[in-house]
């Protein structure tokens, strides 16, 4: 081998670990962030939890006084099983949503007798239909 070879290779094999030089008439930067590790892929890292107020938990409705099963009274959304008061039916309908609701109420046609003292037939459109109401 040519002896002009031989120390092209040498100095090859030796430049790799040499520092990087700095650019003519530029000063070395400084104070600046590091790179992640290696062993950290900045693509992974998790975000601070945002805090969030605590939530009280969901209490079931205590039953009134003198009614001692949360038994549903007329216009309420209807018990476990279908369940109504005394006197009330089930009624089944689609909501303004299509969601399906279901409420206690009497149900009747607007020409008949049918609706108790104090209450009269009232069509709610948007809910169960042709049901009884307070005259109020």
């Amino acid at each position: 081998m040519k002896p002009a070879a031989l120390a092209l290779l040498a100095a090859l094999s030796c430049g790799h670990n040499a520092p990087t030089p700095t650019p003519q008439g530029e000063p070395p930067i400084s104070n600046t962030p590091s790179a992640p590790p290696v062993t950290q892929d900045p693509t992974t890292t998790e975000a601070a939890p945002i805090p969030r107020p605590e939530e009280p938990p969901i209490k079931p409705p205590t039953p009134p006084e003198g009614r001692p099963d949360p038994v549903p009274a007329q216009g309420e959304p209807c018990g476990l099983a279908d369940a109504c008061g005394p006197g009330l039916t089930c009624v089944h309908y689609r909501g303004v949503g299509g969601n399906p609701l279901a409420s206690c109420e009497i149900p009747c046609r607007k020409k008949s007798k049918k609706c108790p003292h104090g209450q009269r037939c009232v069509v709610i459109v948007d809910g169960p239909g042709s049901v009884c109401r307070s005259k109020e």
